[in-house]
């Protein structure tokens, strides 16, 4: 998968605006460092930031999963629930 294709599926998980820029950038830096063969600056950092980042996504999945458990409750209580006489 290409740093693009990357990105382009990263919008998809729910985590915020900023988070997918962080992450984008960062993938951006990786293909600096992997095809350039540039040096980082400060390797901590990056790495912090990279967990940063897979937290948050973290977070975007599993908010994901909530939401649609609750929704499969919601249409579950929905199909269940005897309609109401006239």
């Amino acid at each position: 998968m290409t740093t693009t294709d990357l990105a382009r599926e990263l919008k998809r998980t729910g985590a915020d605006l900023k988070t997918t820029l962080h992450a984008r950038e960062f993938l951006q830096k990786a293909d600096l460092v992997k095809f350039a063969r540039l040096k980082p600056a400060d390797a901590a950092a990056d790495a912090r930031a990279l967990g940063d980042i897979l937290m948050e996504f973290a977070r975007a999945a599993e908010n994901a999963k909530a939401a649609a458990a609750a929704a499969d409750l919601a249409a579950a209580g929905k199909a269940a629930a005897p309609e109401p006489k006239r």
